[in-house]
Parts: structure tokens; C-alpha cells; sequence
């Protein structure tokens, strides 16, 4: 289970979609940072250590997984999860980022407030 209080990274261009998430997790007590680009996601990850990122699929500057992988590159103890409505958990997209560790799970949307809270526990 990821510590109370620990900071967690937010990457979602939309902004309900990001309101959702930091309610759920700001309400458990944990710490959110959220950003809506690669390139302020790249910033944030390289001044602050972050343990846990949810991450969406589509951002206006970057492919999502391409972004996790640049972020896996430099933090590879960073666990990253995938949320988006763009891809479904068996898509070969999905399996194979998570079977080479670009990802560490996946959450489709629209979710449930305990698929966030599950992403928790690792």
C-alpha cells in the first residue's frame, strides 16, 4: 500500500477527469500534483519524486505510453498507472506494455473509485 501521505502525479488533459482522481486520493490523504502535458510532466518527475503516476493515453504533446516510457527510463521504481477511455484491458496495446513493464496497470473510464483506490496497493 502506498503511504499515507505520499505524493502521487496526475497527467490527464481533462480537467473533470482530474478533479475525480485528486478528490478520491486528496481524500485518503495523499498528495497530488496534477499537470495536463508530457513536457510539464517531464518537469515535475525530475524535480519531485514520485512513487505512484496515473497517466492518461492521449495528451496534446505526447503519446501516453510513449511518455511512460521516458519516465521508466530515468524511475524505474515509479509505478505508473494507465487511465483512459481509449484503450480496453485485453487490447494487445494494454497487454504488451504491461508485460514489458512501460506500464503497472491499467484503468479504463470511466472507473470506479475503488479501481483508483485499488491502484494503490502494489
Amino acid at each position: 500500500m502506498l503511504p499515507e501521505n505520499a505524493a502521487i502525479l496526475l497527467i490527464d488533459d481533462e480537467a473533470d477527469m482530474c478533479w475525480a482522481v485528486k478528490r478520491i486520493l486528496t481524500g485518503k490523504g495523499y498528495q497530488v500534483t496534477m499537470v495536463d502535458t508530457g513536457i510539464q510532466a517531464m518537469e515535475q518527475v525530475q524535480c519531485k519524486h514520485y512513487p505512484l503516476i496515473f497517466l492518461d493515453a492521449k495528451l496534446p504533446d505526447v503519446e501516453g505510453l510513449q511518455l511512460a516510457e521516458r519516465i521508466k527510463q530515468i524511475f524505474p521504481d515509479t509505478h505508473i498507472i494507465f487511465l483512459t477511455g481509449y484503450y480496453y484491458r485485453d487490447d494487445p496495446v494494454i497487454t504488451t506494455a504491461l508485460s514489458k513493464g512501460i506500464i503497472d496497470g491499467f484503468i479504463a473510464k470511466p472507473f470506479r473509485n475503488e479501481d483508483v483506490l485499488n491502484a494503490l496497493i502494489y
